[in-house]
């Protein structure tokens, strides 16, 4: 693909690219030009630049909770910057998408996953050699030299949920996410590495909480000293049933399985698999416990209404009976067992890491 050889290169495919008057943006877009395609470089200046003229063209960006993502539905791909405070290795991230793209692509299947079809990273140094506040990095405070990690997907058109509409829906993403399991089943585990360490150690999530509630930086303790004291009455026990649920079979899962994670086309089928950042061997109850946890609520995952965070026992049996369904030929009995301790285990886990 044809790269530009210079900043000056960009402005004369793109007029207007060099009328941008932050000086540290110009900065960065010459910087970029060296090393980006030119039909890349457009998207990435747009993804940077919250300009009303960039929006015309553009969508804005999809914000999810960790990587920043942008649709240009026209070429028909997604471009997605890494969230490189998380994700400490976009590499080994990217390895890990090219090996499961691979497999799925080596069987017959009807899991799908968009299409991984570039990535580039680049560390963006100032003429000086010195760190500079910039406003187009993850930590806008935090004076550092920017890491950029990208890559583009294919865009696929389909429609995409926070909640299951029903329980069909909620039977046929709990279904997906079994199959997509079962796709990976003849992986060798020491294909794909870990991309989060510790990420569902409960262990390791207490000590985070100990250690962030007795500095105290930004003096929350006084506001929340209730709920951190009552996950902490769970330490013994779930660190107890954590090192116990570790003698089950690891597989390769998905470790993310939120019902927005699925794609469905007009009619509510699913169409694609995605997010797969956290997938890695691990375990399969963890991954039903994360269904139950996002898709059974009757309230929204981020509701303050405590009172109103129940489940759903329809959607309950719903995702339990499709994750099931999916599984049924080679989830053991050792597996099955820890289902439920699973849901509880993982929402646990989520409020001493939200805490």
């Amino acid at each position: 693909m044809k790269r530009a050889k210079s900043f000056y290169d960009v402005q004369r495919n793109y007029p207007g690219t060099w009328a941008f008057p932050a000086l540290p943006f110009f900065v960065w877009c010459r910087k970029a030009a060296q090393v980006l395609p030119v039909d890349d470089f457009e998207l990435v200046a747009a993804h940077k630049m919250s300009l009303s003229k960039w929006k015309m063209k553009y969508p804005d960006p999809r914000l999810g909770l960790i990587n920043k993502t942008v649709m240009y539905v026209k070429a028909k791909y997604v471009v997605q910057e890494i969230n490189t405070d998380i994700f400490k290795n976009p590499k080994t991230l990217n390895e890990n998408y090219i090996r499961l793209q691979k497999h799925l692509k080596d069987k017959s299947n009807n899991i799908k996953i968009p299409k991984l079809l570039k990535h580039w990273e680049h560390i963006l140094k100032w003429p000086d050699g010195k760190a500079k506040r910039t406003p187009y990095t993850h930590s806008p405070l935090k004076p550092h030299k920017e890491h950029i990690a990208m890559r583009s997907f294919e865009y696929i058109p389909s429609k995409s949920f926070l909640k299951p509409k029903n329980e069909d829906m909620a039977f046929k993403a709990a279904f997906a996410f079994g199959k997509f399991q079962e796709a990976f089943l003849d992986m060798n585990l020491d294909q794909i590495k870990e991309t989060i360490p510790n990420f569902h150690d409960i262990d390791s999530r207490f000590s985070q909480l100990e250690n962030a509630a007795k500095k105290d930086v930004i003096g929350r303790m006084e506001k929340i000293h209730k709920e951190v004291n009552e996950v902490l009455k769970e330490k013994s026990l779930w660190g107890f049933l954590s090192q116990e649920m570790k003698n089950c079979e690891k597989r390769i899962v998905h470790y993310d399985t939120k019902i927005s994670n699925i794609l469905f086309d007009k009619n509510h089928n699913v169409k694609a698999i995605i997010d797969l950042d956290t997938a890695m061997p691990g375990f399969t109850f963890l991954d039903y416990g994360d269904m139950i946890r996002s898709m059974c609520s009757k309230s929204k995952e981020d509701s303050k209404s405590i009172n109103k965070v129940k489940i759903d026992k329809a959607l309950f049996e719903a995702v339990t009976e499709g994750y099931l369904s999916a599984t049924e030929e080679w989830l053991t009995l050792n597996e099955k067992s820890y289902l439920f301790k699973g849901a509880m285990y993982i929402t646990l886990e989520n409020a001493v890491r939200f805490l």
